[in-house]
């Protein structure tokens, strides 16, 4: 489809790494699925009460992760328009790596604010602290978009992969793991929430998910320096 619709030549390393994009695109579809219903069922006041709004802004931001993560990750050959590393890894792959943890921070903030300190979050203070974080994450991308390709990302023709240097591989590690420790401690503030409201096991189970994921991630980037360049094909 990409092959056909962009000129993208969309040819996959091997037989896994094509399983691996059509789960993966499963799971997004099936979760843009129940997304749409319980958009359709709005009204329903426990649907209601859990912010939709945020939570599809949150699907939204994973899922445009993941488009920058498939031709940048290894998962296949690195021509057309996948070639612009950059685009694909600062502003999909990055950026919205970034977002999708700052919004759960912001959601998770106010249900601590409004049940936990008793204080008021309104919609007006919804809409400032979404500009803020995405202004703030725009502006991290956009200094890293000016910083010389040899010192952040760059594309290896050589070997049709888009490769990102050591440094920029730790800020942006080092980056992740701050964004989820304050996750992680709001998470804990929420667990005595008694109300409806209470998301302290599934927010806890995204967090055991994501810290595993973090601490692979981690041992994967730092150990094999030119990781997508190792990587068996």
């Amino acid at each position: 489809l990409l092959s056909s619709k962009f000129g993208i030549k969309a040819d996959n390393p091997d037989s896994g790494d094509t399983i691996t994009i059509a789960v993966c695109g499963g799971v997004y579809g099936l979760t843009a699925i129940m997304v749409v219903y319980a958009w359709c069922n709005y009204n329903y006041r426990p649907i209601k009460a859990k912010g939709l709004s945020w939570v599809t802004c949150i699907y939204i931001s994973a899922l445009l992760w993941y488009i920058g993560n498939i031709g940048t990750n290894g998962h296949m050959w690195v021509t057309g328009a996948w070639m612009h590393c950059k685009v694909w890894i600062i502003w999909f792959r990055v950026l919205f790596c970034y977002v999708f943890a700052s919004l759960n921070i912001v959601r998770f903030y106010s249900l601590d604010r409004v049940f936990n300190q008793k204080k008021p979050f309104t919609r007006r203070s919804s809409l400032i602290a979404g500009a803020i974080v995405i202004l703030i994450n725009v502006v991290y991308c956009l200094v890293n978009q000016l910083i010389s390709d040899s010192r952040t990302v760059k594309y290896e023709p050589l070997f049709e992969v888009c490769n990102v240097t050591q440094g920029f591989r730790i800020a942006a590690l080092a980056t992740q793991w701050i964004l989820w420790a304050c996750c992680g401690v709001l998470i804990y503030r929420l667990r005595n929430i008694q109300s409806s409201f209470n998301e302290f096991r599934e927010s806890m189970a995204i967090f055991v998910v994501t810290i595993a994921l973090l601490i692979e991630s981690t041992v994967t980037y730092i150990h094999y320096k030119y990781y997508t360049l190792e990587k068996n094909r």
